[in-house]
């Protein structure tokens, strides 16, 4: 059960007041954060982890849990020396409804599940989170400010894409990251996999300081140094879900930023706000290419997932059956026999896998009937026989075989499958019958008298060939002409 199913008192030890108190620490702390990295003599920030923090919370936990991210955007403007007015109240409900809205707009339009194992939720969660999500969050940020008195009117929509930007920005960098962490993942991890997580966050940590922190970068606008990183990324996102994929794109941008503070890095303008487009449009597409990809790589493990326990289910089914199940190659090697196919023959699996599946044949001749078997076409690739063969104990038996031509996407032949029915009873049956009906054929042939049959009409269905010579008529001109007068 995913936790955002959960109800917000159903874990022990953690009340609803518990984790409201907690989620007001952590906006807290996360705003302080957000203002140490920031630029502009400390008037901008380019990502902002309280609108992340906001964000994770309530797709976590659910709508209860607004009045803890209310109370810490009300508590940091505080501490933040803001006084009680329009951009306090403003401020606190911008990060409440921005992180309601996104909610809403996920929980509705795409059934978002957490875990971002879907392409179609990153999609989603892309667009309408932190997108358009986080509009309402500039929004109402920008229009206090505008009440405030701090912002004019005319200044409303280059000043809302100001504040839009590190809520974005922290939509794809920091929520993510608590959401994947917060939510439980198909990834089982042992021994072999921890090691290989080991050497994929070193190989991170190493590509990342030497394109932002090492002496290779200084005087070199080659923006593509930057992204050295993007092997160990992709590694990370195909390996290790969403959660190696989230936390290293954290892992990155805060090594970005903090090279970017420190006035180092490719990314590094001569204009401020210059080097904050550069690297923040380098974070996004980051964000945004490992979420998805590592969403595409879940959704493939799944499938292939979906498709073994398609085909244990498919190979037990045949296994059972009683009848001879083989596949064969284009050459006339088996590929795969069932447990009757072995039983008959008398043979291990491992035995009959490679042999001719038309051994009873001469070699010279096996060639004819897999040139039958290769011309089915398409729309009727099935063809039935019946073929007697010699059993394993010296007994001689019929089988009826169906063959089916197995297509690869180009039309050439994939494999041959045949199922094979033992239908020596029946065989056995209709000679006894042709026998029977022999028999009473002469029988009947032999009485000088009329024997005759007819149906419910009085329509004569047989006549003796004696009728000829009593009667004039053959027995063929009587069943022709629907003979029934003579009988009156």
């Amino acid at each position: 059960m995913r936790p955002e199913n959960l109800k917000p008192n159903s874990s022990p030890g953690l009340t609803t007041l518990t984790r409201v108190v907690i989620l007001i620490a952590l906006y807290f702390l996360g705003g302080l954060l957000g203002k140490q990295a920031s630029f502009l003599s400390g008037s901008a920030a380019l990502v902002w982890p309280p609108a992340g923090i906001a964000l994770a919370a309530i797709l976590l936990f659910g709508y209860r849990f607004w009045p803890g991210v209310a109370l810490g955007a009300v508590l940091f403007s505080f501490m933040n020396g803001m006084p009680m007015g329009f951009f306090t109240f403003g401020t606190a409900l911008g990060n409440t409804m921005g992180a309601i809205v996104c909610t809403f707009l996920l929980r509705r339009s795409f059934n978002f599940d957490n875990a971002l194992e879907r392409t179609r939720d990153v999609a989603g969660y892309i667009g309408l989170a932190c997108f358009l999500g986080t509009t309402v969050n500039a929004a109402f940020n920008v229009v206090s400010l505008v009440y405030a008195g701090t912002v004019s009117w005319a200044d409303l929509f280059p000043t809302i894409l100001e504040w839009w930007v590190p809520n974005a920005l922290a939509g794809l960098v920091v929520a993510p990251f608590l959401i994947t962490w917060a939510t439980p993942s198909a990834l089982r991890w042992h021994p072999r996999l921890v090691v290989e997580a080991a050497l994929c966050g070193t190989g991170l940590v190493a590509g990342t300081l030497i394109s932002f922190h090492s002496w290779f970068v200084y005087g070199i606008q080659n923006y593509p140094l930057a992204y050295l990183p993007f092997p160990f990324l992709v590694w990370g996102a195909l390996r290790f879900g969403q959660r190696g994929a989230t936390t290293g794109t954290l892992l990155v941008s805060a090594l970005a930023i903090h090279s970017l503070l420190d006035g180092r890095g490719p990314f590094l303008a001569t204009a401020e706000r210059e080097s904050l487009m550069l690297i923040g449009s380098y974070i996004g597409v980051l964000a945004v290419t490992n979420m998805l990809l590592a969403a595409a790589a879940a959704e493939r493990r799944q499938a292939e997932r979906a498709m073994a326990e398609s085909e244990k289910r498919l190979r037990t089914v045949v296994e059972d059956q009683s009848d001879l199940i083989c596949r064969f190659k284009p050459d006339g090697t088996l590929s795969f026999v069932n447990r009757a196919y072995c039983q008959f023959y008398g043979n291990a699996k491992e035995e009959l896998l490679g042999t001719s599946f038309l051994h009873t044949l001469p070699v010279e001749d096996i060639a004819i009937p897999l040139s039958w078997f290769e011309a089915l076409p398409p729309e009727q690739p099935v063809v039935s026989f019946d073929y007697r063969v010699v059993g394993p104990g010296g007994l001689m038996v019929w089988q009826q075989y169906s063959v089916r031509r197995l297509f690869q996407e180009g039309g050439q032949t994939l494999e041959f499958q045949a199922v094979i029915q033992d239908i020596t009873h029946r065989k056995q049956t209709e000679q006894a019958l042709r026998a029977s009906e022999g028999k009473y054929r002469s029988l009947v042939a032999n009485i000088p008298d009329i024997v005759w049959t007819a149906d419910a009409n009085r329509k004569l269905l047989f006549v003796s060939d004696s009728v000829e010579k009593i009667l004039g008529y053959t027995a063929g001109e009587l069943i022709q002409g629907g003979g029934t007068l003579w009988l009156d």
